[in-house]
């Protein structure tokens, strides 16, 4: 697999920096020009010749091929300094080789599931009982479980980070924000109308409050009112936040 990426990567491209800010952009701010400039101008970034993205996420890039490891998908991604040093102290190079390089950016593989997101589960399948929808709601908490019991936040979990597979069962699938929860987190991480109060006061930088495995159970919650409601938290009380409002929000949290 190195060979083959080596000799098809277009060495043209952007760089991982210019990259990775310009989605950072265009997350916080969808509608303005980012959002054509990551369309278009980056669409094919990083991706080797017979493969091609199947999504962006704020710190990588989704590959799938159907000619090469055609089960299977690729995740080109960037480490943070905070990571980077988490996977040196677990594998001992700080006290053991204090100067090996670690490499910030790397690839990972996981399973094709062929069906999807629950996003599109949900969309694609309005007739589902709510007796079905409570099984894999069930399995998706199984899923959570499992995960925090090796003390790992999740920090995102909605329902575009979980798949399903060829038998329809939920499996989450993003770990790019997740953290481990012996570490409080502080900072603010995670989709606005999936985040718990605890994390989301966190934006105005007026007091920060640490958080762990219970802002997920929130998220959950969240999920849950998703596959009932077909709608957001708290839409059918507030409308969706005006664009001014977004920038303020933004404003303050540079202040």
């Amino acid at each position: 697999l190195p060979d083959l990426l080596d000799s098809s990567f277009d060495r043209t491209y952007t760089s991982i920096h210019d990259f990775s800010f310009l989605l950072k952009c265009y997350l916080l701010d969808p509608i303005n020009h980012d959002k054509e400039l990551v369309i278009s101008k980056y669409k094919e970034t990083f991706v080797p010749r017979g493969f091609k993205v199947l999504g962006y996420g704020a710190h990588s890039v989704v590959l799938h091929s159907d000619e090469f490891f055609s089960s299977h998908i690729f995740k080109f991604s960037k480490l943070d300094l905070s990571v980077e040093n988490k996977i040196k102290e677990i594998l001992g190079i700080l006290i053991y080789y204090p100067n090996l390089a670690v490499p910030n950016k790397y690839f990972t593989s996981s399973p094709l599931y062929r069906k999807g997101t629950l996003t599109a589960y949900i969309q694609n399948n309005p007739n589902l009982t709510h007796l079905e929808l409570l099984e894999k709601f069930y399995q998706i908490c199984l899923d959570v479980r499992n995960i925090h019991n090796h003390n790992i936040i999740l920090r995102d979990i909605k329902p575009d980070n979980i798949l399903l597979d060829e038998f329809d069962k939920p499996h989450y699938a993003d770990f790019d924000v997740s953290v481990f929860d012996t570490d409080k987190a502080y900072d603010v991480t995670g989709t606005r109308f999936y985040m718990a109060p605890e994390v989301e006061q966190n934006l105005f930088k007026l007091k920060y409050v640490g958080y762990g495995v219970k802002s997920d159970i929130f998220s959950l919650g969240c999920v849950l009112n998703y596959m009932f409601n077909h709608n957001y938290p708290y839409s059918i009380y507030t409308p969706l936040i005006p664009k001014k409002v977004i920038y303020l929000i933004d404003f303050m949290r540079n202040l």
